[in-house]
């Protein structure tokens, strides 16, 4: 979860990556739902499915969502799209890579 690195450049680059797609996420419920700049395509969500299952709940998939009631409640951003997953809280690190796995940009080794 810390990225090390020497390079301004390569810092900045890293949390602009992170940020392309990923805006912010919460818990409703026991659900974890993520909040996104903009929508990903179906092939990114079906491998999401497919790379991150570990992360999850027995059972259940990552699945594109509108506003959930309590965040309608809080009008809390209910105009972004949005991922639920039923997250283990475990696999924190993971779930770090999922987002990162959210935007185009593969994330590369760090910068020395």
């Amino acid at each position: 979860l810390v990225f090390l690195t020497s390079s301004i450049t390569a810092a900045a680059d890293y949390i602009c990556d992170f940020y392309d797609v990923f805006h912010s996420m919460r818990y409703v419920d026991r659900l974890l739902v993520i909040r996104l700049t903009r929508d990903i395509d179906d092939a990114r969500l079906t491998r999401l499915n497919a790379d991150f299952r570990d992360i999850l709940t027995p059972g259940t998939v990552i699945e594109r969502t509108a506003a959930l009631p309590a965040e309608l409640d809080d009008h809390d951003e209910v105009d972004r799209p949005r991922l639920m997953m039923s997250f283990d809280n475990r696999h924190f690190a993971r779930l770090h890579r999922l987002v990162r796995s959210l935007s185009d940009v593969e994330p590369g080794p760090p910068a020395p």
